[in-house]
């Protein structure tokens, strides 16, 4: 026992905390001893869920009868199958964790929206809510039905339905601005479906509430007739002047117990952080007539200056509409776009790529935009790599180049310390980034970091010597849903991907002392990781390939799929895998979709579609129940989060708009499509027969490959389906192998006519239309 062994052990002692110690100490024995117990780096975001969490609670349980956020209206009421027990101490949103949001391109700051429209403008912060009363009957959205919730023209600006009674409520909420002062806007649009005049008021309401918990709002002040502060701070404004104002403290309880106020009250402290204010705008509607009212707020804290609340004033609702409209769809039509013969394809499509482009934050690229609005190599292997095949490679370069700097002088590229899976996925991104642009001035830029990279994984594999650990990685956390500290596949998989590469990117450059080097390297690794898996496949008595060699086969098995998709270690065929994407689905799955039990606890959309390209890759149309069933769970938004509860299918885990999950869907749909294989290029690997129905039409422009630019459009008619292409070629492949979905003989292949495979056709790179009729 050393020094600091022996002084904590006192320090347990001191304070009773003996058993405590016991129970930590034995933690990491669980799995297998590390180095670094847990990443210290999350210690701060996880102190901040558990203090909020234990605010929230504390918050909450003496004030039920406040206008809670839709996820606590369902999980505190214990007549809801949302309903959580509270002997925790600790009180988090673990039942609908869903949200979308809007921001403005190219801006580090997103606003989240929850599924009843109410919008958090500040980072984890206070939230704005709009309620409407008729006659004695208040509507508050988080305790009704939702109509819809949409994000227009599939653009970061969302709309909100209500119905009430005889009136429809109406919320769209976009972002503005640049620089200094960058809003949301909320326009509310109250309209009238009766035969009868009515006479509505509709209120803007601040919350102490955000979708992950309680946020501290300790003062807020109308410090001019049409403008809130917040926490001291430029908060909310309106386009026209409110009748009236009212603030309240966690004493006074909730504003909206006083809607019935003659006065107005424009200023409350609340030292507990439970202020709320409304702002009332009394309507008169005619039968069938419309009217609104707009909310601009601040999407920072900052300070109160008149100039700042004038520059406000001028935000013009139409125009500032407008133009964001105008530049989110000139940025939805940049590199890759592609029409499926499905409407629903094409519109996720192009709603995870506004997501995508929303989390662009310029020098870096964040898997989500409240919980994890962080920046991870894990996370960003998949963000960026979607971002370079959308042909965004400009905005993916600006991240890589910044990647030799977040590297360590041993050569590690650190995410988190006992995160071993990280260096392997940043020489892979950097260089898939190379493959797809041909960029040979990049690749000389980075290849020392490269080689550094390379040098470390190589080295660090070498402490394990005896079997069945010999030549892996080290243990450590690596992804969180693979269980406790331990000896992990996939952190392999990872680094033999990043020997590769690097031999790859050494014979580009016609470094060949390197490239033999780091190939001889690459195939010692995937030696030993194959002698591993086929000890630990002997000792479950079984062909499938657990997570780790001390594992054995459970839901983290997921895990060792990273060696097809996407890491293309494996062949497609490989028995192992086709074995273990069969247990996958026999025993982890549920409702259809994977089930992961580590940590996450619930249906996985990501993870699920995981699976999918593997079974993709396999030319399998079996990926399809499951790519229907991923998208049937998105929320009406388009966004998922990063599990799914399976009774109320709302979020349990993760952010609640999780970009790695709409930065698979990017890869995936991109992949049915069109993909690399060797020296093939591969066309519709498993596309179902509507695809090829007459009528039908799917597109695609602009697609980088390895190879170079391909587009190409697929035709249903009467009696034939055609496949036109124009491709870019940087570096032609040997081949194009076009799969379909039924048997045929012959194809017509630019006039001349060849033989056909069953249900594929092969033909030369220079081809630019193929003819195909289906025998009967």
């Amino acid at each position: 026992m050393n020094w600091k062994e022996r002084l904590v052990r006192r320090l347990a002692r001191r304070f009773h905390l003996d058993d405590s110690l016991d129970f930590i100490e034995s933690m990491g024995r669980i799995g297998s001893e590390a180095d670094v117990m847990a990443p210290t780096d999350l210690l701060p975001m996880a102190a901040r869920l558990v203090t909020r969490g234990i605010y929230t609670q504390m918050a909450i349980q003496p004030n039920r009868d406040y206008v809670l956020p839709y996820w606590a209206t369902r999980q505190f009421d214990e007549n809801d199958v949302s309903f959580i027990p509270r002997m925790s101490w600790c009180a988090m949103n673990v039942t609908h964790r869903n949200w979308t949001a809007v921001g403005v391109p190219g801006s580090e700051r997103e606003v989240a929206i929850d599924p009843r429209g109410l919008v958090t403008p500040w980072f984890e912060g206070w939230s704005l809510d709009t309620w409407l009363r008729l006659d004695d009957e208040t509507f508050f959205p988080s305790r009704r039905p939702v109509r819809d919730q949409q994000h227009v023209e599939n653009l970061p600006l969302v709309r909100t339905r209500f119905d009430f009674g005889p009136l429809q409520l109406e919320l769209e909420t976009f972002a503005s601005g640049s620089g200094e002062l960058e809003v949301v806007m909320l326009q509310a649009r109250v309209t009238n479906t009766s035969d009868r005049h009515l006479a509505p008021t509709l209120y803007f309401s601040i919350r102490p509430f955000n979708p992950e918990g309680c946020a501290l709002v300790k003062k807020i002040e109308l410090t001019a007739p049409d403008t809130f502060t917040v926490n001291h701070c430029l908060g909310l404004q309106f386009a026209e002047r409110p009748t009236i104002v009212y603030c309240s403290n966690g004493r006074q309880g909730d504003c909206a117990f006083h809607l019935r106020v003659a006065e107005s009250r424009p200023r409350t402290e609340c030292a507990a952080g439970l202020a709320t204010a409304y702002a009332a705008f009394p309507l008169k509607l005619p039968p069938g007539e419309t009217q609104t009212r707009t909310a601009t707020a601040t999407t920072r804290p900052q300070a109160c200056f008149n100039r700042r609340a004038a520059a406000l004033r001028s935000y013009d609702y139409a125009d500032r509409r407008n133009e964001a409209r105008a530049e989110w769809r000139r940025r939805q039509q940049e590199g890759l776009t592609v029409t499926f013969a499905d409407r629903d394809l094409t519109a996720a499509f192009q709603r995870c790529k506004s997501h995508l482009l929303l989390v662009d934050d310029g020098d870096a690229i964040t898997p989500g935009i409240m919980t994890y609005h962080h920046y991870w190599f894990r996370d960003a292997a998949y963000l960026v790599t979607a971002l370079d095949r959308l042909g965004l490679h400009e905005s993916a370069k600006r991240k890589l180049l910044d990647y030799p700097q977040k590297q360590q002088p041993d050569g590690f590229f650190l995410s988190q310390p006992g995160e071993w899976d990280s260096a392997g996925q940043a020489i892979w991104t950097l260089v898939e980034h190379a493959r797809l642009t041909g960029d040979r001035e990049y690749l000389i830029r980075i290849y020392e970091s490269l080689v550094r990279g390379a040098d470390w994984i190589a080295k660090t594999r070498r402490r394990e010597t005896s079997p069945p650990t010999k030549g892996l990685l080290p243990p450590g956390f690596s992804a969180e849903h693979f269980g406790p500290n331990d000896y992990y596949y996939w952190d392999d998989f990872w680094g033999a991907a990043g020997l590769r590469d690097v031999a790859w990117a050494a014979e580009m450059l016609g470094m060949r002392d390197e490239w033999v080097r780091f190939e001889r390297e690459t195939e010692q690794f995937l030696a030993d990781i194959r002698a591993s898996l086929q000890l630990a496949m002997d000792r479950i008595g079984e062909e499938v390939m657990p997570t780790g060699p001390h594992r054995r086969f459970d839901c983290a098995a997921i895990g060792v799929l990273a060696a097809l998709y996407p890491l293309r270690l494996f062949e497609p065929q490989d028995p192992w895998m086709g074995n273990t994407l069969a247990a996958l689905r026999e025993r982890c799955f549920c409702q259809g979709l994977f089930f992961q039990q580590m940590i996450h606890s619930g249906l996985n959309a990501y993870l699920s579609m995981h699976i999918a390209h593997c079974e993709l890759f396999r030319r399998d149309a079996v990926c399809w129940p499951l790519i229907r069933r991923v998208l049937e769970l998105a929320t009406s938004a388009g966004t998922w989060p990063e599990a799914i509860h399976p009774h109320t299918h709302g979020g349990v885990m993760g952010d609640g708009m999780h970009l790695w999950a709409a930065a698979d869907w990017l890869l995936l749909m991109r992949d049915l499509l069109l993909f690399e294989e060797n020296d093939t290029l591969v066309i519709t690997p498993a596309a179902p027969l509507d695809w090829f129905a007459w009528g039908s039409r799917t597109e695609v422009r602009r697609a980088p490959t390895h190879f170079g630019v391909v587009s190409y459009r697929l035709e249903g008619f009467a009696e034939e389906t055609r496949l036109e292409i124009d491709a870019d070629w940087r570096a032609a492949p040997r081949r194009i192998e076009w799969n379909f979905p039924f048997a045929a003989t012959t194809a017509v292949v630019d006039g001349r006519e060849i033989n056909v495979n069953d249900c594929r056709v092969t033909f030369p790179a220079g081809t630019s239309e193929v003819r195909l009729k289906r025998s009967v």
